[in-house]
């Protein structure tokens, strides 16, 4: 048996197991380096790929690490069958109320992208519906008992704006999406490229729809360079969907939203979290990474270093009409009274923010 792995190298090899073939070779892992790695193989979404590739033989733990295991996965796969409830809930009645949806991320890139489906693990219902139905998406779902994570800015201020609007219970979390990222990446998207050439899959016998596998791809790549977390199980999405899809479809969307320097962040942290050099994957990303122009890479640097005010000026030279420019500015300067009061924000505050900000 070879040396030890680090916790880095352990945690790369269960996100790639079952799609880097180079990664054959077992590992096997000492209590101590178990006890450092066990939190953050949930964190990661990893817990069910761990399981696979220990019953391939090719993780090696010892038998209480194991036991240890087999408990994390089974707490992560509750939590699953609960989303999928909960999307499932969310999706009949939206549909009930004739909106048209599509499914992003979790149950629809196992089913329709994953090698291992069963490993995927995921733990919120991420539902696509149009920017004109937005509004109505979510009183559907406040009559379910949800509420809006954050009060919108402005009336109207999301499906304009936004990536979408997460609502709350106490089952969990639904993502309501218009589009695939937060500003400015969001004005690059073409919001009538998610409704074209929709695919199907079934939970439980219910047929459900979602977007197309190049859609899927560059989404993948989206949430892994700039979607907030960026769990490793977000790469492993990444390397899934480019196994299916079309590569010149794909590098054709990329330019048509302006997504090089997305795919170019998505390639170098696959290349560097899971150790990889070699894999499609990056041999078709490279060209791609070669010509990206200097202001979509100062807007992917501006989202690594939480830039908000650099975002929002971005933000503001991608909207088009002049109204809406004059919206954003306005309505984010002075947002409304009850937007202001959940922030706990009071009129001499939000003057001298306004003032500060202006």
């Amino acid at each position: 048996m070879p040396a030890a792995p680090t916790q880095q190298e352990a945690l790369a090899t269960i996100a790639g197991h079952g799609v880097l073939p180079s990664r054959l070779q077992p590992i096997e892992v000492p209590a101590d380096l178990w006890a450092d790695m066990r939190y953050d193989i949930g964190q990661n979404r990893l817990s069910g790929l761990a399981i696979s590739a220990s019953n391939d033989g090719r993780l090696v733990l010892a038998e209480a690490a194991a036991a240890e295991l087999a408990a994390l996965d089974a707490q992560w796969a509750r939590r699953t069958l609960q989303a999928e409830d909960m999307l499932l809930e969310a999706h009949g009645s939206i549909a009930d109320a004739g909106i048209e949806t599509r499914v992003l991320k979790g149950p629809a890139l196992a089913e329709l992208a994953w090698s291992i489906p069963e490993a995927r693990r995921w733990v919120d219902a991420d539902l696509l519906v149009r920017s004109v139905e937005l509004e109505q998406a979510v009183r559907v779902l406040e009559r379910l008992g949800y509420e809006r994570r954050l009060t919108e800015v402005r009336p109207g201020f999301d499906r304009r704006f936004q990536k979408g609007v997460t609502m709350r219970s106490l089952s969990g979390e639904v993502d309501l999406h218009r589009t695939l990222a937060s500003p400015p990446f969001s004005l690059l998207i073409d919001e009538t490229d998610l409704w074209d050439d929709p695919r199907s899959f079934a939970v439980e016998g219910i047929e459900l729809a979602t977007v197309s596998a190049t859609v899927a791809f560059l989404h993948a790549c989206i949430h892994a360079a700039v979607g907030g977390a960026q769990r490793l199980v977000q790469l492993r999405d990444v390397l899934e969907t480019f196994r299916v899809v079309d590569q010149e479809l794909a590098a054709s969307l990329v330019d048509r939203w302006r997504m090089r320097a997305v795919v170019a962040s998505a390639a170098e942290s696959a290349k560097s979290r899971l150790m990889i050099d070699d894999h499609p994957f990056l041999i078709w990303a490279e060209p791609i990474a070669q010509a990206v122009e200097r202001q979509d890479r100062l807007l992917v640097e501006a989202w690594d270093r939480a830039d908000r005010r650099g975002l929002a000026l971005a933000s503001l030279r991608l909207i088009r009409r002049p109204s809406d420019k004059a919206r954003f500015v306005l309505w984010r300067l002075w947002p409304s009274k009850t937007n202001r009061r959940s922030r706990g924000m009071s009129v001499s505050s939000s003057l001298h923010r306004l003032t500060r900000r202006w």
